[in-house]
């Protein structure tokens, strides 16, 4: 008999922690969620946005087409819960940069395993946008209300007093061998979701995190009139009206939540050269990747607490992984189910 005061304790309320959740909220377990704020993590300055293909190769990401029936229905059940719409299905414009890459998507265009995601017949002109080589539609892409969605989750699990805003201190964390208590609180498990801070989790801070600095831009064009997300070397995603959020940068150094006057003209300079129409430039942000050695989620149970586990290093294809990805932990929790080979930390339990 359960006698914990929740199933899980949820640290950490970005896009992984927010997914992981509601997940366990939808198989009908007890929630409780430990989180400072949304402000500066990166979750909060993402676009949201899916794109199911390389555009290197033009080929499927990473089991493409296992996550995508995930995403559509998790995203609109979240939004149902949240009583919102969150999910915004819109084609991925990608420019195309020579002769070569032309040739290269009408080939993929035809291919059994990327054709679901392409529009066949190439664009050769995009209101606003400029291409030498025309343009090609991805599809089954879009984006979700990232902000939006944190924030009302968030103020859910605060009504439903489901919600410690504090950031956890791991000294009063107290492991048994069938449950776990923070501050009085019993929970069966307790899972953290912290993006960056994992560096600072004494369980896991072996794990191979990568950090990755990103600005972003926030602009206005009247004149740009598109509902679809435009990708160049950079992504240009409709934020509703005339507003678009633009970006991102990649830095492995000075990893700060500075905003650097660089990364601002090197974002500026991309996007007179992708667009034909003028804009301004409202906002500029910054958040911190907890990208991944190997690109693939770290996730599952540590060795020698079986009551603590990780949901975490989503990277940046984040939100086509979390849904599927929650779905499977909570599985592997509940129902016993193996984790898949490539996303268990045991991959790294050698390495610690």
């Amino acid at each position: 008999m359960n006698t914990s005061d929740f199933d899980c304790i949820v640290v950490g309320q970005g896009l992984a922690g927010t997914c992981l959740s509601f997940e366990l909220i939808r198989q009908q377990k007890k929630v409780l969620v430990v989180d400072q704020d949304i402000g500066a993590r990166c979750s909060a300055v993402a676009a949201g946005t899916f794109n199911p293909l390389v555009f290197k190769t033009f080929s499927p990401t990473w089991k493409a087409h296992e996550l995508l029936p995930y995403l559509k229905s998790f995203y609109l059940d979240l939004g149902s819960f949240l009583n919102r719409p969150i999910l915004n299905e819109r084609s991925v414009v990608k420019s195309m940069k020579s002769t070569d890459q032309r040739r290269l998507w009408n080939i993929k265009s035809q291919d059994e395993d990327s054709r679901p995601f392409m529009r066949s017949a190439l664009e050769e002109k995009v209101h606003g946008v400029h291409s030498n080589h025309g343009f090609g539609f991805v599809e089954q892409s879009g984006n979700i209300n990232m902000l939006d969605m944190l924030r009302e989750f968030r103020r859910q699990l605060g009504e439903s007093s489901s919600l410690m805003e504090e950031t956890l201190d791991y000294g009063l964390l107290v492991i048994e061998n069938d449950h776990v208590s923070y501050k009085g609180i019993s929970a069966d498990y307790i899972l953290f979701c912290q993006g960056l801070e994992n560096v600072k989790n004494p369980f896991f801070k072996h794990l191979p995190f990568i950090p990755a600095k990103g600005e972003i831009l926030v602009i206005e064009s009247p004149e740009l009139h598109t509902q679809n997300i435009i990708h160049d070397r950079i992504n240009i995603v409709p934020l509703g009206g005339i507003t678009y959020w633009v970006g991102s940068t990649f830095t492995w150094d000075n990893l700060n939540m500075e905003k650097t006057p660089e990364a601002r003209v090197d974002l500026v300079d991309q996007l007179q050269d992708i667009l034909e129409v003028p804009f301004k430039v409202v906002e500029h942000r910054v958040g911190i990747r907890p990208t991944v050695k190997d690109r693939r989620p770290l996730i599952g149970m540590h060795p020698e607490h079986g009551r603590i586990g990780i949901f975490n290093g989503l990277g940046t294809r984040g939100v086509m992984l979390a849904p599927y990805f929650a779905t499977h932990f909570v599985d592997h929790l509940y129902n016993g189910s193996d984790l898949n080979r490539e996303v268990d930390i045991k991959r790294f339990s050698a390495r610690g």
